[in-house]
């Protein structure tokens, strides 16, 4: 019996050891596609959502289908290298088969992807316990599948060697997975080599982050926790806030929390504990404050817009009869400055940095703004483009594309660039075309910068892209946005492009990731 015993544990050891050299032996997943070409496929049913055909359980990951007597038998591919850790052309019964595969990261990581309603026709299925390169022909999509064929697609962190059913009762972040399209999308950009950092933010990043000096950011999500994200994205502390908070902002060297209830803080960046606090009277913000020549213009309950001074305890002005506003923007300085305000109902209105509302328009579609260099507002909207003195007076500039919902403006030094949604276009300071490019599809509401020449353009809808002088995209990236529409930008010093773009904060090496331009 020992000697049984004993063969039995060399056998083990011999396998455990083969497997985990087979493991080693795949590689890490350096780089990731989807697996199949999504010019040809359409989602046709999303991650998580309930199906009433199988009386509301939640689907545990994409439904892909390329289209009526044509999805049977296309090809299904690795989306990256790894460990076959399941395969079988029966496992689903008529509804074909399923194919798991283990991937590793450079950073440790492991998720699984799976692919089910496949089968071997035209396509031998993978070997179990076999490697996997990027792109490798898996399978092919199972004739007879119900209701129609198509390809169902799931990343997993757990269960690599059980097919499932493709749905379950509770939500599949329960039992780990993850949405399939969002996973790929994030990881080609973080795999990026210009990759400098990335956080996740699940519950939404509501305000500008304050950059400290060694690129650390401090920032606020939707519940109101505050976070230090050090500069290669790791979190160093976090301080879930008692009080709901609005703001943090840099002040006299520190940094500094405003409260929905009207007072401030200011916090210990080394620590997150904090410290001094003190109260402005009559003041409740409700929401994030755009700055004015170091003061803080914060929204007030009753549609009320106040100002509180560089010393953050007093109030400046405040105007009444200001509603919700969704995009703001600050042409010149003090006084003579003039603030563009668009609200959700799409009125543009013109404040003058005294407080004094200037005037109020209605138009029909959202618009952006800029400063037209002489102290105007520049107006960019589906109506054109108009420059809008301290008179109120709204004035053509010259004809422009159109600007809609997703209409962005720009105007410096170089001149001004325009995006009406799909193209953006160029001019000079004379207001002569320089160039146009077709930017695809960019969803969302856009953020427009230039750097040293050089465009940088993020959307809410996960959008990012730098164009060079000549209208040539010379890099673009994706990621996939949730919950909040918020989008910040800047370039620091130190080379890093750092910007948010809703659960999103990113840093990306400015100079690799526009060596193209």
């Amino acid at each position: 019996m020992t000697k049984y015993c004993g063969i039995w544990l060399l056998i083990t050891l011999l396998l455990g050891g083969a497997l985990a050299s087979a493991q080693t032996d795949c590689g890490t997943a350096d780089r990731l596609d989807f697996p199949i070409d999504r010019n040809q496929f359409t989602m046709v049913q999303g991650y998580a959502v309930p199906s009433v055909r199988h009386q509301g359980r939640f689907h545990t990951g994409e439904d892909w289908y390329g289209g009526r007597d044509v999805s049977a038998g296309m090809l299904v591919r690795a989306i990256a290298a790894g460990r076959v850790t399941y395969s079988n052309p029966t496992a689903w019964g008529r509804d074909g088969g399923v194919v798991i595969i283990e991937h590793t990261f450079t950073d440790g990581s492991m998720v699984y992807s799976m692919f089910g309603h496949i089968n071997d026709v035209g396509a031998a299925f993978p070997q179990q316990f076999g490697c996997v390169n990027i792109g490798d022909v898996i399978g092919s999509i199972a004739d007879g599948v119900r209701p129609a064929p198509h390809l169902h697609f799931e990343i997993r962190t757990a269960n690599g060697d059980t097919p499932g059913q493709g749905y379950i009762r509770e939500t599949p972040d329960v039992v780990g997975n993850l949405s399939p399209s969002a996973f790929i999308l994030n990881q080609q950009t973080w795999l990026r080599p210009s990759h400098v950092f990335h956080t996740a933010v699940p519950e939404g990043i509501t305000e500008k982050p304050v950059r400290l000096r060694d690129g650390s950011l401090l920032y606020l999500d939707s519940t109101s926790t505050l976070r230090r994200a050090l500069p290669d994205g790791r979190v160093l502390w976090r301080n879930r806030l008692e009080v709901p908070a609005v703001s943090v902002s840099a002040w006299q060297g520190q940094s500094v929390l405003a409260y929905a209830d009207g007072t401030f803080q200011v916090i210990d960046v080394e620590t997150g504990d904090l410290g001094e606090r003190w109260r402005v009277s009559d003041f409740a913000p409700t929401g994030a404050p755009f700055e004015l020549s170091g003061y803080l213009v914060f929204p007030e309950a009753n549609n009320r817009l106040t100002a509180i001074d560089e010393t953050r305890r007093n109030v400046v002005w405040r105007i009444d009869d200001v509603p919700p506003f969704v995009r703001t923007f600050v042409a010149n300085e003090g006084v003579n400055a003039i603030i563009g305000l668009l609200t959700e109902d799409k009125e543009v209105l013109q404040i003058a940095g005294s407080g004094v509302i200037v005037s109020r328009t209605q138009i029909r579609h959202p618009a952006d703004f800029a400063d037209n260099t002489v102290g105007d507002l520049l107006v960019y909207s589906w109506g054109g483009l108009y420059s809008v003195g301290i008179d109120s007076v709204w004035r053509d500039v010259f004809s422009v594309p159109h600007g809609g919902q997703l209409g962005a403006v720009w105007r410096g030094d170089g001149g001004m660039l325009l995006f009406d949604g799909a193209i953006l276009t160029a001019y000079d300071n004379t207001n002569t075309l320089l160039w146009q490019t077709a930017i695809p599809d960019v969803i969302g509401w856009v953020s427009l910068e230039r750097y040293n020449g050089i465009v940088a353009l993020i959307s809410t809808g996960g959008t990012i892209a730098a164009i060079g002088e000549s209208g040539t995209i010379c890099n673009q990236a994706q990621v996939a946005p949730q919950r909040s529409h918020f989008l910040w930008q800047e370039l620091g010093e130190d080379g890093v492009w750092r910007f948010a773009i809703a659960n999103h904060l990113i840093g990306l090496e400015w100079g690799r990731f526009t060596q193209g331009c």
